[in-house]
């Protein structure tokens, strides 16, 4: 069986994943995980042809595909040709991040790998959250995280705490995470209990660190980074809530030579239209690509931290040397 799926780097999509592949064990002999930008095609067939160790499914799962150029392009045909010839002992999930395209190059992407499924590939899209009336797509992933948590949690509910969170999805995670645990991981959620958390507090530190990053003004961002530490919020925490401000900041700055009405701007962000403002303003203080470069710098830093590369510091370290190259926009 070959599986596809497509979404941005967030929980969102590492549930799907998981929800195709199951969990991973580092014990587990038949779970090989790849990183499609180190590895040859015919290296995926190999790990799925090689025999099992005691009759176990063997399962490959590859990360970090292609989205763009020939290289895309080639990952899509070879999808092709081999979906017939994985090996019925074998289970293979390619997964293409979408992080920091455009709503046109996602449409494009999405397209092509609808027209390839068939009864031998499995293809799961995610798509962006949107705040359109009919769209209940984020409104059914608050209910199926809070289903999970053991609390019910009704569309009106659900509806409520989207217009008072951004469109993310690991956000939104941790939103529901949070009213969960003050429920006590049972019952049902109202309104009330979604007025009686802090919503983003971490959040509301990281739009100001964003804000001195966009301003180049390095002593405060680094400030603002160590006073978060210290507090107790975790590197990585934070680093996924800049990834998802990055992703919209790269979004923003396709909308700014083309001004649109607000309620267009906020759509198109996922956020509120006070929040639309924000991120137009910040987005304003970076040239074309800058963006698009800082979310690349910080996916690296992740990558690295996730594959054991960092050294001298840890991953607190790599974040503050990260703050100071986005903020002399120092990307490589």
């Amino acid at each position: 069986m070959l599986s596809v799926v497509v979404g941005e780097r967030d929980s969102r999509t590492d549930r799907k994943v998981r929800q195709i592949i199951g969990r991973s064990d580092p014990a587990d002999l038949d779970f090989i995980r790849l990183d499609a930008s180190e590895i040859e095609l015919a290296e995926i067939e190999e790990a799925a042809s090689a025999l099992s160790f005691g009759g176990n499914r063997r399962r490959v799962l590859v990360k970090g595909a292609p989205v763009t150029g020939s290289q895309k392009t080639a990952m899509v045909k070879w999808l092709r040709s081999y979906s017939e010839f994985v090996p019925e002992h074998a289970l293979v999930v390619v997964v293409f991040y979408v992080d920091g395209m455009t709503n046109q190059q996602r449409k494009r992407l999405c397209t092509d790998f609808r027209a390839m499924q068939n009864k031998y590939i499995r293809v799961d899209i995610l798509e962006s959250f949107t705040r359109a009336g009919r769209d209940t797509g984020a409104a059914d992933w608050i209910m199926e995280i809070a289903q999970t948590q053991g609390v019910r949690i009704g569309y009106e509910v659900a509806n409520y705490l989207l217009n008072k969170t951004a469109l993310d999805g690991g956000s939104i995670e941790r939103e529901v995470e949070k009213i969960a645990a003050l429920k006590g991981f049972k019952g049902q959620v109202t309104i009330s209990d979604v007025d009686s958390i802090d919503l983003h507090p971490a959040e509301q530190v990281v739009w100001d660190y964003l804000d001195a990053i966009t301003d180049c003004k390095t002593g405060q961002a680094l400030r603002m980074l160590e006073a978060a530490l210290d507090q107790g919020e975790q590197a990585q925490y934070l680093m996924s809530i800049l990834a998802g401000m990055l992703r919209r900041l790269v979004v923003a700055r396709s909308l700014i030579d083309k001004p649109k009405p607000e309620a267009h701007v906020s759509k198109a962000l996922g956020v509120p239209p006070w929040l639309a403002n924000k991120i137009l303003r910040q987005a304003s203080n970076l040239a074309d690509q800058d963006a698009e470069s800082m979310l690349e710098a910080l996916l690296d830093v992740d990558y690295q931290n996730k594959t054991g590369q960092l050294q001298y510091g840890g991953i607190d370290a790599a974040l503050a040397a990260l703050t100071v190259r986005l903020c002399y926009r120092a990307f490589r």
